[in-house]
């Protein structure tokens, strides 16, 4: 039987099955208890959040790359996704590059802070005694912000 101790895998068996498999099911146990955590985290600082996203894109196309498989037909190892080599090895160049230029560009444009309002009132030209609505409005928004 399988996971009878008389059998040939026994207890090591066991153990390789177990690190075979313990490790991706701890992983999506983890990833689901932790998402909204993650989430949380994203909404309050969006930079790290593009930092984290931009790094696990780089490990999985670096992990693609590098990764090999033993050959029966070569000798030696080949590439384990050869298809997919070929545009990870530009990802690998271009997600840092990307990711440094983002921040760079994100940091020269201007934010305006978030507790100023800025009113625009048009100045209409005319008979200043019948249609005086600009001043009337500047000067009620001066009243408002005295008090």
């Amino acid at each position: 039987m399988r996971g009878d101790s008389s059998s040939g895998d026994g207890f090591a068996g066991f153990i390789e099955r177990l690190k075979k498999w313990g490790a991706p099911i701890v992983v999506v146990i983890g990833f689901i208890f932790g998402l909204q955590k993650v989430f949380d985290a994203a909404k309050a600082n969006i930079a790290l959040s593009v930092l984290s996203v931009a790094g696990v894109s780089w490990l999985l196309l670096f992990w693609v790359y590098t990764s090999k498989v033993e050959s029966l037909v070569i000798k030696g190892k080949s590439p384990q996704f050869p298809k997919l080599r070929r545009l990870a090895f530009p990802g690998i160049i271009a997600i840092p590059i990307l990711t440094l230029l983002g921040f760079a560009i994100a940091d020269r444009i201007e934010h305006r802070p978030s507790n100023k309002t800025i009113i625009l009132i048009a100045d209409f030209q005319g008979p200043d005694q019948k249609f005086a609505v600009t001043q009337v409005i500047i000067n009620r928004m001066k009243r408002v912000e005295n008090n």
